[in-house]
């Protein structure tokens, strides 16, 4: 069975935190003293450190700027150093992937206020698929057959896959982690799994495929024909803007408010797109990532 976990499933290759330079200190007198001094904004590791670290600058000086904040970016050295960092407080708002939120929120009481938006929306959806050959047409008949996730960090290609097959009571033989999302259709394709689960994306407007199956086409030309969508997962929210538990909201609403309107400029929508595909942010609470919760907790990841 797949869900009982081990609980560090956050740890990648390094661990500690690793901090960038913030601007002037400043300081209103609304605020704390350890607010007054720096604002430690955590960042997701999305691609190496030396290619995030000039555009993650930009941003906290734009935010220095706009807030008499002195805004220190810090890129750690995996999820778990951050988590980690939200309850040793040394960390006081990140942007981070939604398990990591889930994780900090649970220990740690932090909150999220900012939600992403990504290809024009708030949200996604994992797809469960299966080889055309396999015989399976439905859910049920995933019982007993090979299923492949791609890993155990994944929302998609794991967390909401995984909570419909428990709901559903679906008991694969056996369960395969491919790691990463093309691997698993590569892995339905040839029949080494029977069905799997990757990220979705609904077809473009001339009926292309833009879901997983999509990194395969030029390698597979057959592969709508072999590989088919069986299931779609309940919506997913996109990452959040986390902050930690005892910050104010005055200070919490001058920070959204500065992120918002960085993510309006040029500079800052290329910026962020290109660390985290991210467009823009509407803002958010926890509830918004009720459904992540629930999904955890049948999980059994934690």
């Amino acid at each position: 069975m797949f869900l009982l976990l081990a609980p560090a499933f956050l740890t990648c290759n390094n661990s500690g935190s690793q901090t960038g330079t913030g601007g002037t200190e400043k300081a209103t007198s609304a605020m704390s003293t350890k607010e007054k001094n720096t604002i430690r904004f955590y960042f997701t590791p999305s691609l190496r450190k030396d290619r995030m670290e000039d555009q993650i600058n930009e941003f906290t000086t734009f935010l220095s700027e706009r807030t008499d904040m002195n805004f220190v970016p810090v890129i750690p050295g995996d999820y778990e150093a951050m988590i980690d960092d939200f309850g040793e407080d040394n960390a006081d708002m990140a942007l981070m992937n939604t398990l990591s939120f889930v994780s900090v929120s649970k220990k740690f009481g932090a909150t999220a206020r900012l939600k992403s938006i990504k290809y024009g929306k708030d949200s996604y959806k994992g797809q469960i698929i299966a080889n055309t050959r396999s015989g399976i047409d439905g859910l049920e008949d995933l019982n007993g057959k090979k299923f492949a996730f791609t890993n155990k960090n994944s929302t998609s290609g794991f967390l909401y896959p995984a909570k419909i097959l428990i709901e559903h009571g679906i008991k694969p033989e056996k369960t395969i982690y491919a790691e990463e999302h093309d691997r698993v259709v590569e892995m339905v394709y040839r029949g080494m799994a029977d069905a799997g689960a990757t990220f979705y994306a609904a077809p473009g407007e001339n009926g292309e495929i833009r879901d997983a199956r999509a990194k395969l086409l030029d390698k597979h030309p057959d592969i709508a024909e072999r590989v088919a969508i069986i299931q779609l997962t309940e919506s997913i929210p996109n990452d959040p803007l986390v902050f930690r538990k005892d910050l104010s909201e005055e200070l919490i609403s001058t920070i959204c408010d500065a992120v918002r309107k960085f993510a309006e400029t040029p500079e800052g929508k290329s910026i962020l797109t290109d660390l985290y595909g991210t467009e823009g942010f509407v803002s958010c609470t926890n509830n918004d990532y009720a459904s992540m919760f629930d999904a955890v907790e049948k999980s059994n990841i934690f």
